[in-house]
């Protein structure tokens, strides 16, 4: 008999909450989200969101914008998901889960995509450069700081 498969309790948890944060047509699919989470590079979860960050190199190259030019040079740390339940908005929580990211990450480059408005504004607010209609890019050396 095959012994039985732990469930890993952290990710089922991100599961609950993206199934709180998304609406069924911005949710990953379980498996896709699974995936991203077994490739993470940096990792915040709280009662309230989470947030998953990972090496650019991850990413295929056809989800990136083309003017992103330091594709796969182990670089940049990109977010994959970011989110917090509705409840929680609007108390600078995204903002602190950004900042940490940020700090936490060991490279200079943090890059994210995104279509939500929310989240382009809080991008501008923190520090990142708009490269195209969605995708962002915080550079650690630049001057202006988080």
């Amino acid at each position: 008999m095959k012994p039985k498969k732990k469930k890993d309790r952290t990710f089922e948890q991100i599961w609950q909450l993206e199934m709180k944060i998304f609406d069924r047509f911005e949710r990953s699919a379980k498996k896709d989200l699974k995936e991203i989470y077994d490739c993470r590079d940096l990792l915040i979860i709280n009662d309230f969101g989470y947030c998953i960050g990972s090496p650019l190199e991850e990413v295929e190259k056809k989800e990136l914008p083309i003017n992103e030019k330091n594709f796969g040079k182990n670089n940049t740390t990109y977010i994959w998901s970011i989110g917090l339940i509705p409840e929680a908005r609007g108390r600078g929580l995204g903002r602190e889960m950004l900042h940490k990211i940020i700090m936490l990450s060991s490279k200079p480059r943090i890059s994210l995509d995104t279509t939500s408005d929310a989240m382009k504004k809080l991008c501008l607010k923190t520090g990142f450069k708009q490269l195209s209609n969605t995708y962002f890019v915080y550079e650690k050396d630049d001057t202006k700081r988080i």
